[in-house]
């Protein structure tokens, strides 16, 4: 195509500002380990809309946000007022009758994401 931007031989150099923006670096080192005695609280710079059975989660610190749907949201509910990944998994294998071995995975990659996106902490020696 002629006259398009592909068509060019020079390179193209970015603008200025095109190269200020990085991502963030992960919320926890990969060597942080979750098992199922972990616990976790929402951090600080965190805020929770509940939306019926959903809800809306906004880190304040970016304006970004996460919406959760009814299982995702269940998890948090159990994760943010004291009960361990295993507890949680336990909890959602019996409320919505899946697999205690799916809902363990559900939980522990929920937290992952979580934690990657530095939306909650982590008590890594949960009781």
């Amino acid at each position: 195509m002629q006259g398009s931007r592909f068509d060019s031989a020079e390179p193209r150099r970015p603008s200025p500002g095109a190269m200020k923006w990085r991502r963030p670096p992960s919320g926890y080192p990969s060597w942080v380990n979750v098992t199922d005695k972990t616990c976790v609280s929402a951090a600080a710079h965190v805020a929770i809309k509940p939306l019926e059975k959903r809800a809306v989660v906004v880190d304040l610190n970016t304006g970004q946000c996460w919406e959760l749907n009814e299982v995702a949201f269940a998890i948090w509910q159990l994760l943010t007022t004291g009960a361990s990944v295993g507890k949680t998994a336990e909890e959602i294998s019996a409320r919505y009758g899946v697999a205690q071995d799916v809902s363990q995975l559900d939980v522990l990659t929920l937290v992952r994401s979580l934690a990657d996106q530095r939306l909650v902490v982590i008590q890594a020696n949960g009781p």
